[in-house]
């Protein structure tokens, strides 16, 4: 975890509580197929990778190392949609085809940078003019706000809409104003920049060239869904076989997320944020359906919500 070291922590304590329990953590393993899924249970085809320092495994690498076969009574997916029907290959049912090829996927780039040139051309880091800022938003008076900013001006978050196609956006983070352990009152040149150039498709209007090489600090590709129509008539309805209105309404978020025609049948259960839409909390949810389905408790503190 690099934004929030803290988290590293966190993760890894939970790893160790998790595996005092009983639970088998295998890290820099790759699942390179699911050739089976029957009555026999479910055979999965794995490969040992090599850890790498910065704990990021390149993608097709170390083909070399050998490929073994395990075999588990039930199997949970939580990948990325084409990523599970890639995996599948051949044993995939029509409705698992159709919904999980349906999804949508941009391939995008974070550019973490200190590059101040870069960022002062295209973004805002000073107090603008009290002239060019309204005291007045929808009848809402602002004067004190205004007055805070002029003390402590201290964007995180930037958003730049791109010259050559103005439906288009480009994303920025200042990470010593968003990440607690940077010292977010440095001067602007001691900080560091992490600017994304969303879908490789549309490329032609990105401006990551304009951010000098010697400043880049590293460049990280992405995979994440897309929120077009399509994910909305294509695949959510598609992922309903639970009547939300006829169960308990206690569960109604496990409901809710368990929606793939064939989730339990041939031992395999979905869990992911594209199962619905793209965001961590329902991606958690996902998780605590599956468990549910097969066979955990609920947990209390969600019933009373």
């Amino acid at each position: 975890m690099v934004v929030f070291p803290e988290e590293s922590k966190f993760y890894t304590r939970w790893q160790h509580d998790m595996q005092s329990r009983g639970v088998n953590i295998r890290l820099s393993t790759e699942v390179v197929a699911i050739p089976e899924r029957s009555k026999r249970g479910v055979r999965v085809q794995l490969r040992s990778r090599r850890p790498q320092p910065d704990h990021h495994n390149p993608v097709g690498a170390d083909q070399d190392t050998p490929v073994h076969e395990e075999h588990y009574d039930e199997i949970v997916l939580c990948i990325l949609a084409d990523t599970a029907k890639r995996l599948l290959g051949k044993t995939a049912g029509w409705v698992e085809k159709a919904v999980l090829g349906s999804t949508r996927w941009s391939d995008d780039i974070t550019v973490t940078h200190n590059d101040l040139d870069y960022i002062r051309k295209w973004y805002t880091l000073d107090m603008p003019d009290e002239s060019e800022i309204p005291t007045h938003l929808s009848g809402r008076d602002e004067t004190k706000r205004i007055q805070r900013a002029k003390e402590d001006f201290n964007p995180m978050y930037l958003i730049k809409q791109v010259p050559k196609d103005s439906r288009k956006l480009e994303m920025c983070f200042d990470c010593n104003a968003f990440q607690y352990q940077l010292n977010h009152k440095s001067h602007p040149k001691d900080h560091v920049f992490q600017t994304i150039f969303l879908n490789k498709k549309h490329k032609d209007t990105w401006s990551i060239d304009e951010i000098k090489e010697e400043k880049i600090i590293r460049k990280d590709w992405w995979h994440q869904l897309e929120h077009s129509w399509t994910h909305y008539a294509f695949v959510v309805p598609w992922m309903s076989f639970l009547n939300v209105s006829g169960h308990d309404s206690k569960t109604w978020k496990i409901d809710l997320m368990f929606r793939l025609r064939a989730q339990g049948k041939r031992h395999t259960r979905y869990a992911a944020a594209w199962t619905l839409v793209n965001a961590h909390e329902l991606a958690v949810i996902s998780g605590m359906a599956a468990a549910y389905a097969l066979g955990a408790s609920y947990p209390k503190e969600l019933a009373k919500e």
